[in-house]
C-alpha cells in the first residue's frame, strides 16, 4: 500500500502528532513514503516505478509544524480524494491502535520506519528521493550510509552539488553491487567492518566493500564548522595525540597535505590509531584500508579519488586536502579513538575524554560571498 505523508504536526517534548493519508494498491513489504516537505507544497506529478504502487497525483505537507490552514487543506483534499473514488486513511499518532485493525493498514512500527526514512535535515527531506537513492539507504546488510550534515553549509570547502553527486553516482551503485555479491553467503552476517579489515578470496567482492566502507566514513569524517567540522573545534585525546607526535596544529596538517600529495593514484588518506595508542597519517591506494595493510585503525578519513573532489577543485588535489581540513570532524575522530583504545585495553593512554572537553561556540564567520 503505498504510504501517503501528508502531515505531520510535531510538538514539543513527548507530545508529537501525526497525521498520514493512506492511497493506493497493496504493495509487499514496508511501505514507503513520498518524500516529505517542511512547508505546504504542490508537487509534479510522479509515477512509482515499482510494480504495484498506484500513481501518485498529488503530494502536500510533510514533516513540519502544523496550523489550521495545513489542517483545512488536509481536509478538502482528502474530500477530493473521496470524491473521486480513492480510499483514504487519516491514520494520527500517537497511535490509534483499533485504526490499524479496523483499516488494515501498516503497523505502528513500520509507520515509524517510513517516518524515520524520510525525515532528514529540515529543508533536505527529500534528497534520497530526487537522487534515485532511496533504495540503497534501506538496504541491508549493508545500507548506504545517511548523511548526518546538511551539504549546504559545508560551503565554501565542499558544495552540495559534489556530495550529491557522489552519493548517487558512486556510493550508492556499490551498496547495490555489495548486496548482490554478498547475498545468500555467509558474508552478509558480518557487519562492513569486519569484512573491511580483512580481504576474502574474490577481490570483487573486497573491492566493493572497501568502497562502501572507506566512503561511508568518509561521509562520518565531514562536519559543518558550526557543529565539529575544523581545527577551531580541535579538542580530547586526539588533540593531544596529534600535538604530541607532530609539534603542533600547523604541523599535523602540513604532514595531512604532504602525505596526501605524495599518494599516487586514487586512494584515500587516513588519520588512524596504532596498537600502542598513538596516531598517524597513512595513505592506502584505490578501495584498501588501513586495516587491511595492518597500518592502524581508521579514525578519518580523506577520500582522494577524483569524484570525490573533481567538481570543486578540479585536479587540484592539494586544495581538496586543506578544504576537507576545515571540515574534519573532530568529535567523531575523539570516539572512535576512545572506543577503538577501550577495545584495546588502552585506556589509561587517553588524558582527558571527549565528551568531557565540548569546545567552546566560536565566533560566527561571514557565508561566502555570493
Amino acid at each position: 500500500m503505498r504510504v501517503h505523508p501528508v502531515v505531520a504536526v510535531s510538538g514539543l517534548g513527548v507530545s508529537a502528532v501525526s497525521a498520514f493519508v493512506f492511497r493506493g494498491t497493496p504493495s509487499a513489504g514496508i511501505p514507503r513514503a513520498s518524500p516529505a516537505a517542511t512547508e505546504l507544497s504542490n508537487y509534479p506529478e510522479r509515477v512509482a516505478k515499482e510494480p504495484g504502487w498506484a500513481k501518485v497525483e498529488y503530494e502536500i505537507g510533510g514533516i513540519g509544524w502544523s496550523n489550521p490552514a495545513i489542517d483545512e487543506a488536509n481536509e478538502n483534499i482528502t474530500k477530493k480524494m473521496q470524491a473521486n473514488g480513492e480510499t483514504i486513511f487519516n491514520l494520527w499518532a500517537p497511535w490509534d491502535q483499533a485504526q490499524v485493525r479496523t483499516q488494515d493498514a501498516p503497523s505502528y512500527r513500520e509507520l515509524m520506519d517510513v517516518v524515520d526514512f524520510t525525515w532528514q535535515i529540515p529543508g533536505t527531506e527529500r534528497w534520497w528521493y530526487d537522487l534515485n537513492i532511496d533504495d540503497a539507504v534501506r538496504m541491508q546488510p549493508f545500507p548506504l550510509e545517511r548523511i548526518r550534515f546538511d551539504p549546504r553549509n559545508l560551503q565554501p570547502h565542499r558544495f552540495p552539488e559534489q556530495v550529491f553527486d557522489h552519493l548517487a553516482e558512486y556510493h550508492a551503485p556499490y551498496v547495490r553491487k555489495l548486496k548482490a555479491l554478498v547475498e545468500g553467503t555467509p558474508l552478509e552476517k558480518e557487519s562492513l567492518e569486519e569484512l573491511a579489515s580483512r580481504k576474502t578470496r574474490n577481490e570483487t567482492i573486497d573491492n566493493a566493500v572497501g568502497m562502501c566502507y572507506n566512503t561511508g566514513l568518509y561521509w562520518e569524517s565531514l562536519s559543518s564548522k558550526s557543529d565539529w567540522g575544523g581545527d577551531q573545534w580541535a579538542h580530547g585525546p586526539l588533540k593531544e595525540k596529534i600535538e604530541k607526535k607532530y609539534g603542533s596544529l600547523k604541523g599535523f596538517k602540513d604532514a595531512v597535505v604532504t602525505a596526501g600529495m605524495a599518494l599516487f593514484g586514487s586512494g584515500h588518506l587516513w588519520i588512524v590509531s596504532d596498537k600502542t595508542g598513538e596516531v598517524d597519517i597513512v595513505t592506502t591506494s584505490d578501495a584498501s584500508n588501513p586495516m587491511r595493510e595492518g597500518k592502524g585503525y581508521p579514525l578519518l578519513v580523506c577520500d582522494l579519488w577524483e569524484h570525490a573532489f573533481y567538481e570543486d577543485f578540479r585536479n587540484d588535489k592539494k586544495k581538496a586536502l586543506t578544504s576537507w581540513l576545515n571540515l574534519m570532524n573532530w568529535q567523531k575522530g575523539n570516539k572512535r579513538l576512545e572506543t577503538y583504545m577501550e577495545k584495546m585495553k588502552l585506556k589509561d593512554l587517553a588524558p582527558t575524554p571527549a565528551q568531557e572537553m565540548k569546545p567552546k561556540e566560536p565566533e560566527p564567520t561571514p557565508g561566502p560571498a555570493a
